[in-house]
């Protein structure tokens, strides 16, 4: 079975960010063999600090209706209470989406984009949409290639670019 990772990529030309996702395999090239390649093409690893993530969540609330957060994991495996809090919310989002507010509210401690205290986050589709994505700080990415364009590069675009 030939498994294919994905990684966010950003390229800087005519004053502006562009993304990418870039699939490689693991088999064939390393992580640090990738990162090396693209650094020779002037693009840049896409890291996900927790100002990024929490734009991606406040997203999901504001501007786009059909994704929403399904998962969010803290990086510190210490701070059980508040990965517990930030679970009960997500679980109380399905039957209420209102409660995102609550969500954002609970992680406003690391709102900072010298954070990674949120390690990865699961965005779902809504409404019979199916498609899902898994990001993790690292700008790993898992999932489908249509959330990747339709909600994630706009999100990108307007933190990197200012828009």
């Amino acid at each position: 079975m030939n498994v294919e990772n994905k990684k966010i990529f950003k390229h800087f030309q005519n004053n502006c960010y562009s993304f990418q996702l870039i699939s490689y395999d693991a088999k064939k090239i390393s992580y640090s063999q990738l990162i090396k390649k693209l650094k020779q093409e002037n693009s840049r690893q896409v890291l996900f600090n927790s100002e990024v993530m929490i734009e991606l969540i406040k997203e999901t609330a504001i501007n786009n209706k059909e994704y929403i957060v399904a998962a969010l994991k803290i990086g510190s495996e210490d701070d059980l209470e508040v990965q517990e809090n930030i679970n009960k919310i997500i679980l109380s989002m399905r039957t209420d989406y209102s409660n995102v507010v609550r969500l954002i509210e609970e992680l406003s401690w690391c709102y900072d984009n010298e954070s990674i205290d949120i390690s990865e986050i699961k965005i779902v589709g809504r409404g019979g949409n199916y498609d899902n994505a898994k990001i993790l700080s690292n700008g790993i990415y898992f999932g489908d290639e249509e959330i990747f364009n339709n909600f994630i590069v706009p999100v990108l675009t307007r933190y990197f670019n200012g828009e």
